[in-house]
């Protein structure tokens, strides 16, 4: 049995750049001319030796408001070899396209969020079971994992190609998301290893519900401030002219006024794809790595003085990482695509590799938009941020300390006590995945004191 999972050893990896097709959907949005495909590469990131993916769970938050009593129409499938990133297709029918793909995933509804947990959602027809004997248990260290047929397609095509991922086909028009998440737990079969949860993520935020709860105003110029972040017509503009001195085009420092995102916190390797537009001429860009408004690394560019640039500041201190004899178009929309990865930051504009450096000095953070000093307004929308796949480390109170899915119809790791003498035994039992005990067993006295 050990040699049945030996290939899925390498299981998860975020892409190391976005497909530019991707480029031409909205953020966030599921339309109905469109379906949608998630790519993690499987090459990268190594589920450790002597380990299993033992459950996994798949979020999409901020759907189940936005697509509403639409949900019947909403197709979510896992793939095998999807394309890598986060692309929209045009879609010509009102078919699923993934109908000969995974399984059809349902979710239950969790505040707004659409949950689809894997370890649960079993199909008695899915192709797994001209594979695998049907129920699929494996020892754990002396507890048995049982394997539903959507979690035995997960790590049957997350561990036999080059990528896998999820599919949603929305036949509406509408819907949306703020993040898709999947969660996997791992778990060791063998002596000296530790269980882990590892994650993947997509944020996307095309500001079309004008909703900036997620970010954070830090105005850092005290002149002509303060800053004026709003939504107008589906775009994030900041408006005003904030800005700070020295104004000497060789200033690396520059403090205007930015906004950070709250919900990538201590992340090290990300993309960050959006578009951006100036009507004003002097700097504007995206801070990464961002921790306070002292420590961060950013690309920006100003399109009067002709330069764009690289720049990390550490404790305060602006140092140059790179730099380039050229600015923006006033007035051009832009797609801007951040690749960081360990020491590496790359710059992309347009598809073309527009900046260089390598600096770990500040190894994780979240992102920010930034300008300073340029009126009548910097725009921003349509951002999607994809988290490499990393370790999720749970605080001990938090932690989960038992969980029975009861996909079989054994009880092992469990033991039956009666203490009651009347109309007993009792009868625990699993049916349909679901424990019942259904005798009357009590004990005297009745009383409810």
């Amino acid at each position: 049995m050990k040699n049945l999972f030996a290939s899925f050893l390498f299981l998860m990896v975020l892409p190391v750049c976005l497909p530019w097709s991707a480029c031409s959907i909205r953020a966030g949005a599921l339309q109905s001319s469109r379906y949608y495909t998630w790519g993690i590469g499987s090459d990268k990131v190594g589920i450790p030796e002597g380990s299993i993916i033992t459950d996994a769970v798949l979020t999409i938050e901020g759907a189940a408001s936005k697509i509403g009593s639409k949900l019947d129409l909403l197709h979510v499938h896992l793939l095998d070899e999807p394309g890598i990133g986060w692309i929209g297709w045009m879609d010509s029918d009102n078919q699923s396209e993934f109908q000969g793909d995974g399984t059809k995933l349902l979710p239950i509804v969790e505040n707004d969020a659409l949950v689809y947990s894997l370890g649960s959602i079993n199909d008695d027809s899915s192709w797994v079971w001209d594979i695998f004997e049907k129920p699929f248990q494996f020892d754990l260290l002396g507890s048995v994992a049982s394997f539903s047929s959507s979690l035995l397609e997960l790590i049957d095509f997350a561990g036999s190609g080059n990528s896998f991922g999820i599919g949603i086909d929305g036949d509406m028009d509408g819907g949306g998301f703020d993040r898709i998440r999947l969660d996997m737990t791992v778990r060791p079969y063998e002596q000296g290893g530790k269980e882990k949860t590892l994650t993947a993520s997509i944020h996307a935020e095309d500001f079309s519900d004008a909703d900036l709860s997620n970010w954070t105003v830090v105005d850092q110029g005290g002149l002509l401030g303060p800053s004026n972040w709003t939504v107008v017509n589906g775009e994030l503009v900041q408006a005003t002219h904030i800005y700070s001195d020295p104004t000497a085009p060789g200033t690396l420092r520059k403090g205007g006024t930015f906004l950070k995102y709250n919900l990538v916190d201590q992340q090290k390797n990300y993309l960050i794809s959006l578009k951006m537009r100036s009507q004003g001429v002097n700097d504007c860009g995206v801070m990464f790595r961002l921790l306070d408004e002292n420590t961060y690394y950013r690309f920006s560019w100003n399109s009067q003085a002709k330069y764009s640039r690289l720049v990390k500041v550490n404790g305060g201190v602006a140092t140059l990482l790179a730099e380039k004899a050229q600015g923006y178009v006033q007035g051009k929309t832009y797609q801007i695509l951040i690749a960081v990865s360990e020491s590496q930051m790359r710059v992309y504009v347009d598809g073309e590799l527009w900046l260089a450096g390598n600096d770990n000095a500040i190894p994780s953070g979240t992102i920010g938009l930034y300008c300073w000093g340029n009126a009548p307004g910097t725009y921003f929308d349509d951002i999607i941020i994809e988290e490499e796949v990393h370790e999720v480390q749970s605080s001990q109170e938090n932690q989960i300390l038992i969980k029975e899915m009861f996909n079989d119809t054994g009880l092992n790791g469990w033991t039956v006590v009666d203490q009651g003498t009347l109309l007993g035994p009792s009868n625990w039992s699993v049916v349909d995945g679901v424990l019942s005990q259904t005798t009357h067993i009590y004990s005297n006295p009745t009383a409810p004191s």
